[in-house]
């Protein structure tokens, strides 16, 4: 363990909390119970802002979705998320267990706001598949494209761990979706993992551990 003299603070950028809400205090809170000469800042902020933040020196860590532009910045393993298509109870969907991309892409989608990582990585698999996805609306958050689906309009795809942590809310219906890229993962990212104070680095070495949720 690297020794502290004094005091050490550590500022991290996320992009993790709409579905992942409870990961990094479940992580973060252990690590400072352990380490009482280090305080960390964490902001929640977009992809590309994260990025940005990193790359910039204004922020020592970011957490993005791996599909993230990282525009030269290193990377390392964080965690991952399963994708799954959440749908309404009845209708259409009710009996459905399993889909690909390609048999839901010409459904109406309730998305994520502009600027999402995740909703850009989902819409470059449709422009792959020569499709652009029908929004009936775009929300800020996870629990509100629920609410919309759950009301019967749309189906949207969120990673499983939102829908499960939500879904006794909701009216719904979880399908898997059977692609490969359905598999998001969340990396680390900095300028330069090496040039890390120590303390930094074992910061990272810690929050990698497996979600004790999961």
């Amino acid at each position: 363990m690297a020794e502290i003299k004094g005091c050490a603070g550590i500022s991290i950028c996320y992009v993790t909390p709409r579905h992942r809400a409870n990961l990094l205090p479940a992580l973060i809170g252990p690590y400072l119970l352990t380490n009482p000469n280090i305080s960390i800042t964490v902001k929640e902020m977009l992809s590309y802002d994260i990025v940005a933040a990193v790359k910039n020196q204004m922020a020592n860590l970011g957490i993005v979705a791996d599909s993230t532009q990282l525009n030269g910045l290193a990377s390392l393993p964080f965690s991952y998320d399963e994708l799954v298509v959440f749908a309404p109870a009845k209708g259409r969907w009710h009996d459905t267990e399993s889909t690909t991309f390609e048999e839901i892409v010409a459904a109406e989608f309730i998305g994520l706001s502009e600027g999402s990582a995740l909703q850009e990585h989902i819409e470059d698999h449709a422009k792959k598949l020569g499709r652009r996805l029908n929004y009936r609306v775009r929300m800020t958050t996870f629990d509100a494209m629920m609410q919309i689906v759950s009301s019967g309009v749309g189906i949207a795809i969120i990673p499983k761990h939102a829908a499960e942590r939500y879904c006794h809310h909701h009216s719904y219906k979880i399908i898997r979706l059977s692609e490969r890229w359905a598999d998001r993962k969340l990396i680390f990212c900095a300028r330069d993992f090496a040039d890390l104070p120590d303390y930094i680095k074992e910061v990272v070495d810690f929050l990698a551990q497996p979600p004790v949720d999961s």
